[in-house]
């Protein structure tokens, strides 16, 4: 996995230096909605943690209808994972897989970081 980035933050207006700081310290809570949701649908409260501490290539989004979700995308083996938490109180909500749509747009952010990351690897490191 050396090739991807660890995280990538999608900046908007509502997503301040105070909220990415939490996103560094805060310890996840696991609602009973989301417990049930992860057995039902088969993922493991490691495979979330993973995408949630950006141990895998994770794109975060604030969330379109609510000011306090953050969305989290992430790909965990062959399993695409779309995690929503509400950040002021570290919240898992549920957790379900990726729509069509938005695993192409997470292919496309992943692809396009790691190009970015290698023409910043090649800036310091030329041949």
């Amino acid at each position: 996995m050396g090739a991807y980035p660890k995280r990538v933050i999608k900046y908007f207006e509502r997503l301040d230096l105070n909220i990415l700081n939490t996103y560094i310290i805060c310890m996840w809570h696991f609602t009973k909605h989301a417990q049930e949701r992860m057995l039902e649908r088969g993922y493991s409260q490691e495979e979330v943690l993973m995408v949630l501490d950006g141990e895998v290539p994770s794109i975060i989004y604030p969330s379109p209808k609510e000011n306090t979700v953050d969305l989290y995308f992430g790909k965990i083996g062959e399993k695409f994972i779309m995690i929503p938490v509400d950040r002021t109180t570290q919240s898992i909500i549920t957790i379900r897989a990726m729509r069509k749509g938005e695993k192409n747009q997470y292919m496309k952010e992943v692809k396009n970081e790691c190009a970015r990351e290698a023409g910043i690897n090649k800036l310091d490191n030329p041949a």
